[in-house]
């Protein structure tokens, strides 16, 4: 039986436009039910020591999560001689492709909105029509004048 040693793989994480590092993004290894956590660090730079009773492949699931990026999630193997898992290019939200999505909401008017403005202008235009339709009290003058005479 092998003895069991421990291997450090090293890794990169970057923001996929910039290729600028990125501080404290957490990446998780996953393989045979061992989860291994760590966190990279200021050069966005990771360090994964797992320990392994095989010299051999190693299947696992990588996950790296950062705050304003989107998740990112790979099954990747590993052996004991390609240790540098290179550089992770990480897309940030605005940066995901939508299929099906609804127009910008700069040029998007909701119809409920168009409906109250509507509905708004109408009952001014009924208030309007009313007011002009009621009978105002009009000042009579009688422009004959009458002379009484005894």
């Amino acid at each position: 039986m092998p003895k069991p040693q421990t291997i450090t793989y090293t890794g990169r994480i970057v923001d996929h436009k910039k290729q600028a590092p990125i501080l404290g993004a957490k990446v998780t290894f996953v393989s045979q039910g061992n989860s291994i956590v760590c966190y990279t660090d200021i050069e966005g730079i990771y360090r994964l020591e797992v320990n392994t009773n095989k010299s051999d492949t190693i299947h696992a699931k990588l996950t790296v999560e950062a705050s304003g990026y989107k998740t990112y999630y790979s099954s990747i193997k590993v052996s004991s001689k390609q240790k540098d898992l290179g550089d992770i290019k990480l897309l940030e939200p605005h940066e995901i492709k939508v299929i099906n999505s609804y127009p910008e909401t700069d040029t998007f008017i909701p119809i409920p909105i168009i409906a109250t403005i509507l509905a708004g202008l109408f009952m001014i235009t009924i208030l309007a029509l009313q007011t002009s339709n009621s009978k105002i009290p009009v000042n009579k003058r009688n422009d004959s004048i009458n002379i009484y005479q005894p």
